[in-house]
């Protein structure tokens, strides 16, 4: 016997098959995302403030690009503990454009290794995406290798990373806005990586700000690794050109030493 559906049964069960598919749809959904190579990446950012703060006279570029910064030691450590130093070089440098007064295609830089490389080709590391000047790091690591780290000191190239971005909060004198570590769009499957900036830097006779630090430490939980094919990762964080950095703050070393002297003889003449 047939079984008979009143109008209201009807809706029920039209109701219930939408929310089924709906709740398919959605599970889908979360799967192609969660699969996607250009899904957000666990990416986390410190600021170890502790320790010698670095003083520079001036910040003189903010459009740092992949030539000036040479003299930058890179340290890639691999998964078995080992370590590898590279300074950065510059390999082309900046062009001016004749067509275009004022307008120049920025230079390039890169430091390598055994089965490394890291570079920027052409760019300045200011992440804008309106301009064409922009180019990320590029980090490149041959088939068959593992990497626990990448390990950047700017300040041995004359070179500070700035973090703060725009209109979020004071800057050092000159700097202007910046941009802290981030991977770029098309990099992929990078999970579970701490970026931290250490070593602040401010100008002489002044107190850090905050926004530029010496150095840049990438740490992936779980190690980098190329496998059968060479494999390219790609993020952004900006630097800036400065002079030369030392520490402690050498007018503060004089003092310290005029003072020490002055100890020195006081002690001496009532002995």
């Amino acid at each position: 016997m047939k079984k008979k559906y009143n109008l209201i049964d009807l809706k029920a069960m039209l109701s219930g098959m939408r929310l089924a598919l709906l709740s398919f749809y959605l599970i889908c959904l979360v799967v192609v995302v969660a699969a996607s190579p250009g899904r957000s990446l666990a990416t986390t950012i410190e600021y170890d403030d502790t320790g010698p703060i670095w003083y520079t006279q001036n910040v003189y570029d903010v459009g740092t690009d992949g030539y000036e910064m040479a003299g930058m030691a890179v340290t890639v450590t691999d998964a078995n503990g080992d370590t590898q130093t590279s300074n950065w070089i510059g390999t082309v440098p900046p062009k001016e454009v004749p067509q275009e007064e004022g307008s120049d295609t920025p230079g390039s830089g890169e430091a390598s290794g055994d089965g490394w490389r890291l570079s920027v080709t052409e760019g300045s590391t200011y992440p804008n995406p309106n301009s064409s000047k922009y180019k990320p790091w590029v980090f490149t690591l041959s088939k068959g290798l593992s990497i626990s780290s990448i390990f950047i000191d700017a300040g041995a190239g004359g070179t500070v990373f700035d973090v703060i971005p725009p209109n979020s909060g004071p800057s050092t004198p000159n700097s202007q806005s910046g941009s802290a570590f981030a991977f770029y769009s098309d990099s992929m499957g990078i999970d579970d990586t701490t970026a931290t900036y250490s070593g602040m830097v401010a100008l002489s006779g002044q107190a850090p700000i905050g926004d530029l630090y010496r150095f840049l430490s990438i740490d992936f939980k779980n190690p980098l690794t190329s496998g059968e094919t060479e494999m390219e990762i790609m993020f952004s964080t900006d630097t800036d050109t400065v002079s030369s950095i030392t520490t402690p703050e050498p007018s503060a070393m004089i003092f310290f030493a005029m003072g020490m002297l002055s100890l020195a003889w006081f002690f001496r003449k009532n002995i």
